[in-house]
């Protein structure tokens, strides 16, 4: 068969059954059945035909819908008819009216199709009129019979418009009134009321007092604070007094007597009190031990004496046995035992060692009071120290200076060293040891009723200049005496004196001056001891008609100290 022929031909078809469709649970298909009647020369046709379908939205449309032609290829047809599935897709077939157009062509050939002379309109099938005026639907026409039974759940409600469910009850729910209770309608509304005696309550607005009246507990239990429904502070019953804890609920008070905690605290640095009326005002970490003992805030610090303090800073410690002391800040910070009334002002790793009550120990860094050093004091500076013993010596700041003595003195510098007592020294450096290059002042006294020569000490009984060994002083000396009336006599001494092995002697002779004398038979002179330590002696003599009076003498010594470790 040749195109030509083709040409001539002419079909009948018919839309069978519209769109097709499987048992009622499968969803609809947008595939449908085409069948028609193929003639040839007016011949039925027989044998196998390609075929092409194209759908339009007009019976002379030119654009196809769909993306263009379905091409069904070897179709069998048999005494003229034959049948098809057609599928365009659920998008085409949208409730408009569509047109059919199909084109034929011999199976054995890849040429043109041969288009049949008119599109053919698809008409659907009575039912699917209801389907397609079912994508509307009028309103008010849905009714209660339409809705099956619990075919609407709360999930398909919206917000705000009825009451789903009732404090996580649901279907039949009633309220019920209770002790004391008594609910009403009114209207559209419901009336809760109490039908007992009102008994007064904690009102949001607040309340006004009256006496016998509280916000508590009446028995035993602690009571509760909570915010966020984490416990803010609990406030527990104890002999003493209430006991406070505050901040973090880690935080603990154990059975201490109206003791306090304000705040802070965590889990892993819980602030604590051990003591009797002891007080944690904030921080974390912090533990107040000692009776009546306090830590306001910083981190990690520990009161264990009574009436003890530390203000703040960071794991600074007052140590049992060291009433009243005191430390007001800094890190790594230390009062021992017997330490009474001690203070450490700030500062890192400063420290007052057992037995210095009254020490006050202001600032700086790694600087020491040793034991039994009472009222000692260091102002400041770096790895200054207090011997044990130097009971009120002081250093005003510096670095690395060391009084030995009591009522020793350092003002600042560094490497000075304080031997005797009430020595005031001055450094600015050292060869190798503290002290071995430095100047040195002492003040000297004794009071003297009859002619033997007496001897002059820095505490006015006992109390010598100390050399030390290897060391060489240059000294001057300047001496007054006086009596009641015009008896006086003054004198300058001067010389270098040297200790080699706790060997003490002068180098050359000491030149004396004398400065003025009421009487010829005054007199002062410098000596030297070896017992019980070398030192250096400064000694007067009252004139005999003075016998029986008191005079008084007072000797100030200046000395350039070195001394030679070689």
């Amino acid at each position: 068969m040749n195109s030509s022929s083709l040409l001539k031909m002419s079909t009948t078809a018919a839309l069978l059954g519209g769109l097709a469709c499987s048992s009622l649970a499968a969803p609809l298909s947008s595939q449908f059945t085409y069948q028609g009647r193929l003639t040839d020369g007016g011949t039925p046709a027989n044998g196998v035909y390609d075929f092409v379908f194209s759908v339009y939205d007009a019976a002379d449309g030119t654009l196809p819908l769909a993306g263009g032609g379905l091409a069904i290829e070897d179709v069998t047809v048999e005494n003229g008819v034959f049948t098809v599935s057609v599928d365009f897709g659920a998008a085409v077939f949208d409730g408009s009216a569509r047109w059919l157009e199909v084109g034929v062509r011999p199976g054995n050939e890849t040429g043109d199709f041969t288009l049949l002379e008119n599109r053919q309109a698809l008409t659907a099938v009575p039912y699917a009129l209801q389907a397609l005026s079912a994508r509307t639907v009028a309103t008010g026409s849905v009714g209660a019979p339409q809705i099956a039974q619990g075919a609407v759940t709360a999930e398909k409600i919206s917000e705000g418009n009825v009451v789903k469910s009732l404090n996580g009850l649901k279907d039949s729910v009633s309220l019920v009134a209770g002790a004391n209770v008594s609910i009403t309608s009114e209207a559209n509304g419901l009336r809760i009321d109490s039908t007992a005696v009102p008994v007064p309550a904690w009102q949001l607005g607040g309340n006004t007092g009256a006496p016998g009246q509280f916000l508590g507990t009446v028995n035993a239990s602690p009571l509760e604070i909570r915010v966020g429904n984490q416990r803010a502070a609990v406030i527990q019953p104890t002999a003493g007094g209430p006991a406070w804890v505050g901040g973090n609920d880690a935080n603990t008070a154990g059975t201490s007597q109206a003791a306090f905690i304000g705040g802070g605290g965590t889990a892993f640095f819980p602030n604590a009190v051990a003591g009797d009326f002891g007080a944690v005002v904030g921080g974390v970490g912090n533990t107040a031990a000692g009776f009546a003992s306090g830590v306001l805030a910083g981190s990690e610090n520990l009161t264990e004496s009574l009436r003890a303090t530390i203000v703040g800073g960071r794991i600074n410690r007052i140590t049992q046995g060291a009433p009243h002391a005191a430390i007001v800040g800094g890190t790594g910070n230390l009062i021992r035992t017997n330490a009474n009334e001690a203070l450490v002002g700030g500062g890192v790793n400063n420290s007052i060692d057992v037995g210095s009550s009254q020490a006050v120990l202001a600032g700086g860094y790694f600087n020491q009071i040793g034991k039994n050093a009472g009222a000692a004091a260091v102002a400041g500076g770096l790895q200054n120290a207090i011997s044990d013993g130097a009971a009120r010596g002081a250093i005003g700041g510096g670095e690395q200076n060391l009084v030995q003595a009591r009522l020793g003195i350092i003002p600042g510098g560094s490497f000075g060293s304080a031997l005797s007592y009430g020595q005031m020294a001055h450094a600015n450096g050292q060869f190798q040891q503290k002290g071995d290059a430095q100047a040195g002042e002492y003040i000297l006294r004794c009071q003297t009723s009859t002619t033997a020569e007496t001897e002059m000490f820095l505490d006015g009984s006992s109390e010598r200049i100390k050399l030390p060994n290897d060391g060489v002083f240059a000294f001057s000396v300047l001496i007054i005496g006086s009596a009641r009336g015009p008896a006086a006599a003054g004198y300058e001494i001067k010389g270098v004196v040297q200790n080699r092995d706790g060997n003490l002697a002068f180098i050359g002779t000491p030149a004396k001056t004398v400065l003025g004398e009421s009487a010829a038979a005054f007199d002062a002179r410098v000596t030297t001891t070896v017992n019980p330590t070398a030192a250096l002696q400064v000694r007067v003599t009252s004139a005999p008609l003075l016998v029986g009076d008191n005079i008084k003498w007072v000797a100030v010594v200046r000395t350039s100290e070195v001394v030679n470790h070689n």
